[in-house]
């Protein structure tokens, strides 16, 4: 999925159309939801996040297979999205190292310690 990091200059407005009545949704439920991610990204890239690994490398970027240079792993598990380290491999959340596998939401980070990778958790709505 390719974010849109920036637009051509133009002489029309850039603003949104508000939503259509038929598609909103309760408060509440975008609520929910919006703190469980739906993808993480990259360099403007987003990636999917399903109940498949989607292992996370400063190198690779992004493998749904475990690389020699896989740091750590996320994906969903019934309720939650968790990151898992793989190995002693130092893994920061939010800037705290993560030992064992953590709940994630959406806009933490991740960061990969001793490289400049750097995911963002986010919640893509439809």
């Amino acid at each position: 999925l390719d974010f849109v990091t920036s637009l051509p200059a133009s002489g029309q407005s850039a603003a949104m159309e508000a939503p259509s009545a038929g598609r909103s949704k309760p408060l509440e439920t975008l609520l929910a939801v919006a703190s469980l991610p739906t993808h993480i990204m990259r360099d403007n890239r987003a990636y999917a996040i399903n109940d498949r690994p989607l292992y996370l490398s400063s190198t690779d970027g992004t493998s749904r297979t475990k690389t020699a240079q896989s740091r750590c792993f996320v994906c969903k598990n019934s309720d939650e999205v968790i990151v898992q380290p793989e190995g002693d491999i130092s893994v920061l959340l939010n800037g705290l190292a993560v030992k064992n596998r953590a709940a994630v939401h959406g806009g933490d980070v991740i960061d990969l310690v001793g490289t400049d990778a750097e995911y963002l958790l986010i919640n893509v709505c439809d």
